[in-house]
Protein backbone atom coordinates (compact mmCIF):
# COMPACT_ATOMS: atom_id res chain seq x y z
CA UNK A 1 0.00 0.00 0.00
CA UNK A 2 1.36 3.46 -0.88
CA UNK A 3 2.17 6.24 1.78
CA UNK A 4 -0.20 8.63 -0.24
CA UNK A 5 -3.20 5.57 -0.87
CA UNK A 6 -3.27 6.20 3.53
CA UNK A 7 -2.90 10.01 3.32
CA UNK A 8 -6.13 10.08 0.63
CA UNK A 9 -7.72 7.80 3.33
CA UNK A 10 -7.03 9.79 6.55
CA UNK A 11 -7.83 13.09 5.12
CA UNK A 12 -11.33 11.53 3.25
CA UNK A 13 -12.40 10.28 6.83
CA UNK A 14 -10.87 13.19 8.58
CA UNK A 15 -13.77 15.50 6.00
CA UNK A 16 -16.13 13.19 6.81
CA UNK A 17 -15.97 13.16 10.55
CA UNK A 18 -16.15 17.03 10.10
CA UNK A 19 -12.79 18.14 10.03
CA UNK A 20 -12.41 21.07 7.66
CA UNK A 21 -8.59 20.63 6.59
CA UNK A 22 -6.07 17.87 7.16
CA UNK A 23 -2.42 18.09 7.01
CA UNK A 24 0.52 16.43 7.41
CA UNK A 25 4.29 17.24 8.67
CA UNK A 26 7.19 15.15 10.21
CA UNK A 27 7.20 14.08 14.09
CA UNK A 28 10.86 15.64 14.54
CA UNK A 29 12.30 18.90 15.91
CA UNK A 30 10.69 22.09 15.61
CA UNK A 31 14.44 24.10 15.43
CA UNK A 32 13.74 28.01 14.72
CA UNK A 33 10.26 27.38 16.67
CA UNK A 34 11.82 26.44 19.89
CA UNK A 35 14.04 29.14 19.63
CA UNK A 36 11.36 31.64 19.55
CA UNK A 37 9.69 30.19 22.29
CA UNK A 38 13.08 30.45 24.60
CA UNK A 39 13.54 33.47 23.72
CA UNK A 40 9.51 34.42 24.85
CA UNK A 41 9.37 32.98 27.64
CA UNK A 42 13.06 34.61 28.82
CA UNK A 43 11.18 37.78 28.38
CA UNK A 44 8.95 36.68 30.86
CA UNK A 45 5.94 37.66 28.37
CA UNK A 46 4.39 34.27 29.21
CA UNK A 47 3.11 35.73 32.32
CA UNK A 48 2.27 33.40 35.23
CA UNK A 49 1.81 30.34 33.53
CA UNK A 50 4.98 28.32 34.83
CA UNK A 51 3.84 25.27 33.13
CA UNK A 52 5.17 26.89 29.57
CA UNK A 53 8.72 26.60 30.96
CA UNK A 54 8.22 22.73 31.31
CA UNK A 55 8.64 19.98 28.86
CA UNK A 56 10.67 21.89 26.17
CA UNK A 57 11.81 19.01 24.73
CA UNK A 58 8.06 17.78 23.87
CA UNK A 59 6.72 20.85 22.87
CA UNK A 60 9.01 21.35 19.49
CA UNK A 61 9.54 17.70 19.21
CA UNK A 62 6.85 15.39 18.48
CA UNK A 63 8.57 12.10 19.01
CA UNK A 64 9.94 12.76 22.28
CA UNK A 65 6.14 13.96 23.35
CA UNK A 66 5.10 10.56 22.09
CA UNK A 67 8.24 8.34 21.55
CA UNK A 68 7.83 6.30 18.49
CA UNK A 69 5.77 9.21 16.57
CA UNK A 70 7.27 9.52 13.15
CA UNK A 71 3.96 12.03 11.45
CA UNK A 72 1.87 14.26 13.32
CA UNK A 73 -1.41 14.24 11.54
CA UNK A 74 -2.85 18.08 12.13
CA UNK A 75 -6.91 18.80 11.90
CA UNK A 76 -8.48 22.56 11.62
CA UNK A 77 -12.05 22.70 13.44
CA UNK A 78 -13.74 25.36 12.43
CA UNK A 79 -16.14 27.29 14.94
CA UNK A 80 -19.01 30.05 14.46
CA UNK A 81 -17.69 33.69 15.08
CA UNK A 82 -20.60 35.63 17.48
CA UNK A 83 -21.35 39.08 16.66
CA UNK A 84 -22.69 40.22 20.10
CA UNK A 85 -24.98 43.69 19.97
CA UNK A 86 -25.24 46.08 22.84
CA UNK A 87 -23.53 45.92 26.07
CA UNK A 88 -23.76 42.02 26.91
CA UNK A 89 -20.88 41.00 28.62
CA UNK A 90 -18.72 38.86 25.80
CA UNK A 91 -17.88 35.16 26.44
CA UNK A 92 -14.93 34.03 23.65
CA UNK A 93 -17.10 32.44 20.45
CA UNK A 94 -15.18 28.93 20.95
CA UNK A 95 -16.54 29.01 24.25
CA UNK A 96 -20.25 28.81 23.46
CA UNK A 97 -20.50 25.19 23.02
CA UNK A 98 -19.48 22.11 24.03
CA UNK A 99 -15.89 21.62 26.10
CA UNK A 100 -14.01 20.58 22.72
CA UNK A 101 -11.40 18.40 23.59
CA UNK A 102 -12.71 15.03 24.44
CA UNK A 103 -15.10 15.62 21.77
CA UNK A 104 -12.24 15.85 19.45
CA UNK A 105 -10.39 13.26 21.25
CA UNK A 106 -12.76 10.66 21.03
CA UNK A 107 -13.09 11.34 17.48
CA UNK A 108 -9.19 10.96 16.54
CA UNK A 109 -8.87 7.62 18.04
CA UNK A 110 -12.20 6.70 16.27
CA UNK A 111 -10.45 7.43 12.84
CA UNK A 112 -7.28 5.77 14.68
CA UNK A 113 -9.26 2.68 14.60
CA UNK A 114 -10.52 3.46 11.17
CA UNK A 115 -6.68 3.90 10.11
CA UNK A 116 -5.56 0.53 11.29
CA UNK A 117 -8.42 -0.98 9.92
CA UNK A 118 -7.74 0.25 6.44
CA UNK A 119 -3.89 -0.66 6.67
CA UNK A 120 -4.36 -3.96 8.37
CA UNK A 121 -2.09 -3.88 11.52
CA UNK A 122 -1.87 -1.84 14.86
CA UNK A 123 -0.80 1.68 14.71
CA UNK A 124 0.59 3.43 17.36
CA UNK A 125 -0.89 6.71 17.91
CA UNK A 126 -1.61 9.29 20.22
CA UNK A 127 -4.50 12.07 19.57
CA UNK A 128 -3.79 15.51 21.14
CA UNK A 129 -6.79 18.29 21.90
CA UNK A 130 -4.85 21.31 22.76
CA UNK A 131 -3.94 18.58 26.17
CA UNK A 132 -0.34 18.08 25.66
CA UNK A 133 2.73 20.73 25.18
CA UNK A 134 3.04 20.62 21.70
CA UNK A 135 3.35 23.65 19.47
CA UNK A 136 0.53 23.22 17.40
CA UNK A 137 -0.09 26.47 15.30
CA UNK A 138 4.06 25.71 14.43
CA UNK A 139 2.88 22.21 13.59
CA UNK A 140 -0.41 23.14 11.35
CA UNK A 141 1.97 25.76 9.74
CA UNK A 142 4.13 22.96 8.68
CA UNK A 143 1.91 20.83 7.37
CA UNK A 144 1.02 23.10 5.05
CA UNK A 145 -2.30 24.27 7.16
CA UNK A 146 -1.59 28.39 7.00
CA UNK A 147 0.79 30.80 8.14
CA UNK A 148 1.18 32.30 11.90
CA UNK A 149 -0.14 36.33 11.49
CA UNK A 150 1.16 39.07 13.52
CA UNK A 151 -1.94 38.59 16.03
CA UNK A 152 0.01 34.76 16.65
CA UNK A 153 -3.06 33.02 15.83
CA UNK A 154 -2.68 30.57 12.75
CA UNK A 155 -4.33 31.61 9.97
CA UNK A 156 -6.16 29.44 7.30
CA UNK A 157 -6.20 30.91 3.95
CA UNK A 158 -9.94 29.81 3.48
CA UNK A 159 -10.99 29.29 6.87
CA UNK A 160 -9.08 32.49 9.03
CA UNK A 161 -8.34 32.41 12.39
CA UNK A 162 -11.81 31.07 13.79
CA UNK A 163 -10.51 27.80 14.31
CA UNK A 164 -9.57 24.97 17.03
CA UNK A 165 -6.18 22.58 16.02
CA UNK A 166 -5.58 18.87 17.45
CA UNK A 167 -3.27 16.48 16.11
CA UNK A 168 -2.68 12.62 15.53
CA UNK A 169 0.78 11.06 16.16
CA UNK A 170 1.44 8.22 14.54
CA UNK A 171 4.45 5.64 14.24
CA UNK A 172 3.65 5.51 10.49
CA UNK A 173 6.10 7.83 7.75
CA UNK A 174 3.58 9.25 5.78
CA UNK A 175 5.05 12.33 3.49
CA UNK A 176 2.93 14.75 1.29
CA UNK A 177 5.23 17.21 -0.65
CA UNK A 178 4.13 20.43 -0.22
CA UNK A 179 5.01 24.31 -0.39
CA UNK A 180 4.44 26.38 3.03
CA UNK A 181 1.41 28.77 3.09
CA UNK A 182 3.43 32.49 2.37
CA UNK A 183 2.44 34.97 5.46
CA UNK A 184 0.19 36.88 3.40
CA UNK A 185 -0.39 39.74 6.46
CA UNK A 186 1.31 41.94 3.79
CA UNK A 187 1.56 45.51 5.96
CA UNK A 188 -1.79 44.85 8.04
CA UNK A 189 -1.83 45.80 11.39
CA UNK A 190 -5.50 45.91 11.99
CA UNK A 191 -5.32 43.35 14.94
CA UNK A 192 -2.16 44.87 16.30
CA UNK A 193 -4.23 48.64 16.26
CA UNK A 194 -7.20 46.96 17.75
CA UNK A 195 -5.98 45.02 20.68
CA UNK A 196 -7.02 47.17 24.03
CA UNK A 197 -4.36 46.09 26.10
CA UNK A 198 -1.05 46.11 23.32
CA UNK A 199 -0.37 42.36 23.92
CA UNK A 200 -0.13 42.17 20.15
CA UNK A 201 3.66 42.93 19.20
CA UNK A 202 3.44 42.63 15.90
CA UNK A 203 5.82 39.81 15.31
CA UNK A 204 3.83 36.96 15.80
CA UNK A 205 3.64 36.61 19.48
CA UNK A 206 1.76 37.57 22.54
CA UNK A 207 2.41 39.40 25.95
CA UNK A 208 0.19 37.15 27.59
CA UNK A 209 0.37 39.42 30.73
CA UNK A 210 -1.49 42.04 28.43
CA UNK A 211 -3.56 39.79 26.90
CA UNK A 212 -7.55 40.11 27.80
CA UNK A 213 -7.50 35.80 26.88
CA UNK A 214 -4.83 35.42 29.48
CA UNK A 215 -6.15 37.66 32.00
CA UNK A 216 -9.92 36.69 31.98
CA UNK A 217 -9.06 32.81 31.53
CA UNK A 218 -5.05 31.65 32.86
CA UNK A 219 -4.26 34.31 35.07
CA UNK A 220 -6.16 32.82 38.74
CA UNK A 221 -4.75 36.23 40.86
CA UNK A 222 -5.74 39.72 40.79
CA UNK A 223 -5.89 41.39 37.39
CA UNK A 224 -3.29 44.49 37.39
CA UNK A 225 -5.56 47.65 38.12
CA UNK A 226 -4.08 49.09 34.88
CA UNK A 227 -5.38 46.41 32.68
CA UNK A 228 -9.21 46.31 34.22
CA UNK A 229 -11.04 49.12 32.13
CA UNK A 230 -8.99 47.72 28.67
CA UNK A 231 -11.06 44.94 29.35
CA UNK A 232 -13.95 46.47 28.63
CA UNK A 233 -17.19 43.77 28.22
CA UNK A 234 -14.82 40.96 27.84
CA UNK A 235 -15.86 38.64 30.39
CA UNK A 236 -14.13 34.99 28.84
CA UNK A 237 -11.31 35.31 27.11
CA UNK A 238 -11.27 38.03 23.94
CA UNK A 239 -12.30 37.64 19.63
CA UNK A 240 -11.52 41.38 19.16
CA UNK A 241 -8.03 40.72 17.42
CA UNK A 242 -9.91 38.26 15.12
CA UNK A 243 -12.91 40.30 14.27
CA UNK A 244 -11.13 42.90 13.04
CA UNK A 245 -8.55 40.45 10.89
CA UNK A 246 -9.46 40.56 7.02
CA UNK A 247 -8.75 36.95 6.50
CA UNK A 248 -12.36 36.10 8.60
CA UNK A 249 -13.54 37.54 5.56
CA UNK A 250 -13.70 34.28 3.92
CA UNK A 251 -14.36 32.02 6.89
CA UNK A 252 -16.94 29.71 6.19
CA UNK A 253 -19.71 28.69 8.90
CA UNK A 254 -19.62 24.75 9.18
CA UNK A 255 -18.65 22.67 11.95
CA UNK A 256 -19.43 20.48 14.49
CA UNK A 257 -22.89 20.75 15.62
CA UNK A 258 -21.64 19.82 18.74
CA UNK A 259 -20.08 23.47 18.82
CA UNK A 260 -23.27 24.96 18.60
CA UNK A 261 -23.48 27.54 21.01
CA UNK A 262 -25.93 27.15 23.89
CA UNK A 263 -28.27 29.15 24.47
CA UNK A 264 -28.22 29.79 28.00
CA UNK A 265 -24.52 31.01 27.24
CA UNK A 266 -24.99 33.72 24.45
CA UNK A 267 -27.58 35.67 27.04
CA UNK A 268 -25.78 35.09 29.96
CA UNK A 269 -24.77 38.69 31.40
CA UNK A 270 -22.20 40.01 34.11
CA UNK A 271 -24.92 40.72 36.02
CA UNK A 272 -26.28 37.00 36.27
CA UNK A 273 -22.69 35.94 36.88
CA UNK A 274 -21.91 37.63 39.63
CA UNK A 275 -24.75 36.18 41.12
CA UNK A 276 -24.53 32.37 40.35
CA UNK A 277 -24.35 30.51 43.30
CA UNK A 278 -21.60 27.24 43.28
CA UNK A 279 -24.35 25.02 42.31
CA UNK A 280 -25.73 26.83 40.06
CA UNK A 281 -22.31 27.27 38.58
CA UNK A 282 -21.94 23.96 38.12
CA UNK A 283 -24.84 23.23 36.33
CA UNK A 284 -24.65 25.84 33.73
CA UNK A 285 -21.41 25.65 32.79
CA UNK A 286 -20.46 21.66 33.60
CA UNK A 287 -18.93 20.77 29.92
CA UNK A 288 -17.58 23.93 28.72
CA UNK A 289 -14.50 25.56 28.58
CA UNK A 290 -15.60 28.29 31.12
CA UNK A 291 -15.84 25.80 34.21
CA UNK A 292 -12.31 25.84 33.85
CA UNK A 293 -11.74 29.76 35.09
CA UNK A 294 -14.33 28.37 38.33
CA UNK A 295 -16.94 30.61 39.89
CA UNK A 296 -14.59 33.01 41.48
CA UNK A 297 -12.53 33.63 37.97
CA UNK A 298 -15.64 34.33 36.57
CA UNK A 299 -16.81 36.56 39.58
CA UNK A 300 -13.57 38.53 39.31
CA UNK A 301 -14.45 39.21 35.57
CA UNK A 302 -17.74 40.12 35.54
CA UNK A 303 -16.84 42.56 38.50
CA UNK A 304 -14.32 44.48 36.35
CA UNK A 305 -17.00 44.16 33.23
CA UNK A 306 -19.82 45.72 35.57
CA UNK A 307 -17.35 48.56 36.82
CA UNK A 308 -16.58 49.57 33.15
CA UNK A 309 -20.47 49.21 31.94
CA UNK A 310 -21.92 51.16 35.54
CA UNK A 311 -25.07 51.78 35.43
CA UNK A 312 -27.98 51.64 37.77
CA UNK A 313 -28.15 47.62 37.60
CA UNK A 314 -24.51 47.32 37.70
CA UNK A 315 -24.30 49.09 40.60
CA UNK A 316 -27.01 47.17 42.46
CA UNK A 317 -24.95 43.98 42.15
CA UNK A 318 -22.45 45.43 42.90
CA UNK A 319 -23.23 46.29 46.12
CA UNK A 320 -24.60 43.10 46.80
CA UNK A 321 -21.43 41.43 45.81
CA UNK A 322 -19.19 43.66 48.14
CA UNK A 323 -21.45 42.62 51.20
CA UNK A 324 -22.37 38.70 50.38
CA UNK A 325 -20.03 37.02 47.68
CA UNK A 326 -17.66 34.46 49.55
CA UNK A 327 -15.05 34.77 47.50
CA UNK A 328 -12.22 37.33 48.27
CA UNK A 329 -10.91 37.60 45.14
CA UNK A 330 -14.84 38.49 43.78
CA UNK A 331 -14.78 41.53 46.87
CA UNK A 332 -11.38 42.69 46.02
CA UNK A 333 -12.44 43.26 42.47
CA UNK A 334 -15.92 44.41 43.38
CA UNK A 335 -14.35 47.36 45.50
CA UNK A 336 -12.39 48.36 42.24
CA UNK A 337 -15.40 48.37 40.28
CA UNK A 338 -17.26 50.36 42.94
CA UNK A 339 -14.58 52.87 42.77
CA UNK A 340 -15.39 53.72 38.99
CA UNK A 341 -18.53 55.33 39.61
CA UNK A 342 -16.69 57.57 42.16
CA UNK A 343 -15.12 58.85 39.01
CA UNK A 344 -18.15 59.39 36.97
CA UNK A 345 -21.59 61.03 36.72
CA UNK A 346 -24.28 60.81 38.36
CA UNK A 347 -24.11 61.70 41.59
CA UNK A 348 -26.27 60.23 43.23
CA UNK A 349 -24.47 56.32 41.75
CA UNK A 350 -20.78 58.23 43.05
CA UNK A 351 -22.83 58.54 46.59
CA UNK A 352 -24.15 55.14 46.47
CA UNK A 353 -20.78 53.22 45.63
CA UNK A 354 -19.26 55.91 48.38
CA UNK A 355 -21.66 54.57 50.94
CA UNK A 356 -21.14 50.63 49.89
CA UNK A 357 -17.34 51.01 50.18
CA UNK A 358 -17.52 52.90 53.78
CA UNK A 359 -19.42 50.04 55.14
CA UNK A 360 -17.06 47.32 54.21
CA UNK A 361 -14.26 49.38 55.72
CA UNK A 362 -16.15 48.31 58.64
CA UNK A 363 -16.87 44.98 58.41
CA UNK A 364 -14.78 43.78 55.72
CA UNK A 365 -12.03 41.36 57.54
CA UNK A 366 -9.69 39.56 54.21
CA UNK A 367 -6.40 41.34 54.16
CA UNK A 368 -6.64 41.36 50.17
CA UNK A 369 -9.72 43.08 50.13
CA UNK A 370 -8.72 45.54 52.35
CA UNK A 371 -5.58 46.86 50.39
CA UNK A 372 -8.21 46.98 47.66
CA UNK A 373 -10.20 49.47 50.08
CA UNK A 374 -7.03 51.30 51.05
CA UNK A 375 -5.99 51.91 47.67
CA UNK A 376 -9.61 53.46 46.92
CA UNK A 377 -9.37 55.50 50.15
CA UNK A 378 -6.13 57.25 48.93
CA UNK A 379 -6.64 57.31 45.23
CA UNK A 380 -10.18 58.53 45.33
CA UNK A 381 -10.96 59.53 48.84
CA UNK A 382 -13.90 57.59 51.08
Amino acid sequence: MRPQDVIDFVRERALAYGFSAVGFSPADELVEDGERLDAWLNQGAAGKMGYMHNHRAMRTNASALHPGARTVISFIVPYRPLVLEGRRARIAAYAHGVDYHELFRDKLYQLLAELEAYVGFSVNGRAITDSAPLLERATARRAGLGWVGRSAMLIHPRRGTYTLLCELLIDLELREEIEPVRNHCGRCTACVDACPTGAIRGDGSIDARKCISYLTIELKDAIPRDLRAPIGEQMFGCDICQAVCPWNRFADDVTFDELAPREALETLDAIDMLRLGRQEFNQLFKGTALHRTKRKGLGRNAAIVLGNRRGEAALEVLEEALQDHDEPLVREHVVWALAQFLLHPPQNHADRARQALRLAFEREIDETVRQELDWVRTTHGL
